[in-house]
């Protein structure tokens, strides 16, 4: 979207005011830390990319945390559901919670059930802005609190007067069904202490029928959560529709994975069956902004957004974590890949991910791995929703422990202290972000 489209939108991270969509290049915020330096490694003498049929192996320590959390973020209250990580803590800031004017049981939630005291960067950002009934459009790295930052807002219309028990308050749209899930168990933390307030999630690989059953029989949630498939197939064929014309706010989460996984169809479609931008509050959070997610902002959102960024055009994860390259031959491609996890692993506190481009691939690697004597854990579209939400709580508590996952994970997936992170062969779509190190 260009300047003289004629948008109205306010650069919180800029403190000033402006018109025109939100830049992608240009923002105040800048990165200050230097490139992290890059290796390459050759296998069999080839060069990089030159032999027929080569495929690669990126490998990508986590990067080091350098700024601890601050004393007053600790909190006597142990969440056992909590994904606070180190991104999560080095975005901390001074802004407290309690400061929000918010619904005084969603404080009493934050403190003594998730156990939180200050925000983060994002947190700090957007909610004050977010609270007045403004649509938000939000650059934020992942890890850093976004959940939260549209939580609260969402929250507050789903408990706002007046009440209508025929009606659902809240949709909030997620690219896959693990990111959903995390959406969902937030919110119903979130909600602990207010009475009647329900949340539900609907996915594929669930039970449609138990989907419906929940939808139909009495009063709705205030707040549903779900993927783009399972929402428009209730909402075309189940009568979802109706019960969103009271609809007061929809967040989309991780906006650009939901374009990258090929979703604007099934969103444009969604948007035609649900109120009009100008009677609801709309909250995009992405952690890229290319030009889609400011075309999908245009079609969304009321002309007066708001535009928050947290990241700024150099802050990029490839500038903070160390790279490595491995280029080898599809046949020994297992080989290499073998001997950077065992390597991997002789870290006394290793948790390892390693990304692959197809369930397939990933699949069959897991199942080489685990023939060989190497424990590891496999999540992809192969195997049911339940295994994969499984895994995905097993990899999150768990440590010394190796993940093998498709891109379902690559996005939105809070796993704490992640030692390693490998790509095998190049993520799909040259815009999308490397996979974060949790």
């Amino acid at each position: 979207m260009s300047g003289g489209s004629g948008r109205q939108g306010r650069d919180v991270d800029s403190g000033q005011a402006r018109r025109g969509s939100p830049p992608v290049r240009g923002s105040s915020a800048r990165a200050k830390d230097a490139r992290a330096p890059q290796k390459k490694f050759e296998r069999d003498g080839s060069a990089v990319g030159a032999r027929s049929g080569a495929r690669s192996v990126t490998s990508r320590a986590a990067p080091s945390q350098d700024t601890p959390p601050r004393e007053a973020a600790k909190s006597t209250v142990v969440n056992s559901e909590s994904r606070t990580s180190q991104t999560t803590l080095s975005q901390i800031t001074d802004e407290r919670f309690d400061s929000l004017q918010m619904h005084p049981m969603t404080k009493k939630a934050i403190s003594s059930v998730l156990g939180y005291e200050l925000m983060t960067k994002v947190q700090a950002q957007s909610c004050p802005v977010a609270l007045t009934g403004v649509d938000v459009l939000a650059k934020a790295k992942t890890g850093t609190g976004k959940t939260i930052s549209f939580l609260l807002p969402a929250l507050e219309h789903a408990v706002a007067p007046p009440e209508d028990p025929g009606q659902i308050k809240v949709l909030c749209l997620s690219p896959t069904r693990e990111l959903a899930q995390q959406i969902y168990k937030e919110a119903e933390q979130l909600a602990r202490f207010h009475t009647g307030v329900k949340v539900q999630c609907v996915v594929g690989g669930t039970n449609i029928a138990t989907d419906k059953r929940k939808l139909k029989d009495g009063a709705p949630p205030a707040i549903l959560v779900g993927t783009p498939g399972r929402l428009n197939d209730l909402l075309e064929n189940e009568g979802l529709a109706a019960r969103l014309k009271g609809m007061r706010c929809l967040v989309f989460d991780e906006a650009d994975q939901l374009l990258d996984m090929g979703f604007r169809p099934a969103i444009n479609k969604m948007l035609s069956m649900l109120p009009p931008p100008a009677k609801r509050q709309t909250l995009l959070f992405s952690a890229t902004m290319p030009k889609n997610v400011e075309s999908m902002a245009k079609l969304a959102m009321k002309d007066d957004f708001t535009f928050i960024d947290t990241v700024g055009e150099e802050e990029s994860t490839h500038q903070h974590v160390p790279q490595s390259l491995v280029t080898c031959t599809t046949k020994t491609q297992m080989i290499e890949l073998w001997k950077l996890v065992q390597q991997a692993k002789k870290d006394p506190n290793h948790k390892v991910i390693v990304f692959f481009t197809t369930a397939r691939q990933t699949q069959v690697a897991a199942e080489l791995f685990n023939a060989m004597g190497s424990e590891t854990l496999e999540i992809h579209s192969r195997i049911s929703q339940a295994a994969r939400k499984r895994v995905s709580e097993q990899y999150r508590k768990q440590e010394n422990v190796v993940l093998f996952s498709s891109d379902v994970s690559a996005r939105g997936m809070d796993y704490p202290d992640v030692t390693h992170v490998f790509q095998v062969d190049s993520p799909g779509g040259f815009r999308r972000p490397l996979p974060p190190s949790c």
